[in-house]
């Protein structure tokens, strides 16, 4: 196995070096997103990026966002990794593993309630999420589009972070979770 350098990093402290080497990978792992889903949809801003590095070169990628949110009329601290991009050819090699690691810890030492990702009901990826805790959300999510309209889909996952209360409570709740604007 090879060795790889893993790091988190805010969003606002990328180089442009790191900016260019994420879009690369972002062009080979998200090519099935049409730019219109992505304004539309994804367009919430992550606080930190971890990355990870083979050499000088980055071959695996996650968002992690973090925000208040409103549940039942009080605030939580919300968030969740997202956009998880490993190269094609590292692949089954641990990658993904140490970056959701990354991305949960940095949520627990912030604070993070819970942590909440969206990914295909039918994605080999949901068995990665549930050993660090995520478990399928029953009901439907929503969350409002960057032009004001509503969306909504099932296939969200939440796991347990700094609240385990409050995730018992979601995870059995029959309301629609909204996630605030744009999702991961």
């Amino acid at each position: 196995m090879k060795d790889f350098t893993i790091m988190t990093i805010n969003e606002f402290d990328l180089t442009q070096n790191q900016i260019d080497g994420i879009t690369s990978l972002n062009k080979v792992c998200f090519s099935d997103v049409t730019e219109k889903e992505a304004l539309e949809d994804f367009y919430d801003s992550p606080v930190a990026r971890v990355l990870a590095y083979n050499e000088n070169e980055i071959v695996g990628s996650a968002l992690i966002h973090l925000k208040m949110l409103k549940y039942k009329s009080r605030d939580i601290m919300f968030g969740g990794p997202a956009g998880f991009c490993v190269l094609h050819t590292i692949r089954q090699k641990g990658v993904g593993s140490m970056l959701c690691e990354y991305a949960m810890q940095y949520l627990k030492d912030n604070r993070c309630e819970v942590a909440f990702l969206s990914v295909d009901n039918n994605s080999s990826a949901r068995f990665l999420y549930r050993k660090y805790g995520f478990v399928d959300l029953p009901t439907y999510f929503s969350w409002t589009k960057s032009n004001g309209e509503k969306g909504k889909d099932n296939d969200g996952m939440l796991a347990p972070v700094c609240n385990q209360e409050l995730f018992d409570e979601i995870i059995n709740s029959k309301v629609t979770l909204y996630v605030g604007k744009g999702y991961w």
